[in-house]
């Protein structure tokens, strides 16, 4: 049996699909390798313990600028 692991998001649906890579610079890795996929494994698990869940209560308390900081950055994330 060959472990494997999916890496990466992109929205497949239907024909939009070619659109939302190209437009979002989607991209999604298979790898085969069982210490790859254990590594990531860790590093998400790390990760997920680090983070704070984000609720409509937090972002709520948000300051103007910091929402504006936020929705910027969306904003130009696929430029940088």
């Amino acid at each position: 049996m060959m472990n494997k692991l999916s890496a990466g998001y992109a929205k497949n649906e239907n024909i939009v699909w070619f659109r939302s890579f190209r437009l979002n610079f989607e991209v999604t890795a298979v790898v085969t390798s069982q210490e790859f996929a254990t590594e990531v494994e860790s590093m998400m698990l790390d990760d997920f313990s680090a983070s704070t869940r984000l609720t409509n209560y937090r972002l709520a308390d948000l300051t103007f600028w910091q929402r504006l900081k936020a929705r910027g950055s969306a904003l130009l994330a696929p430029l940088l």
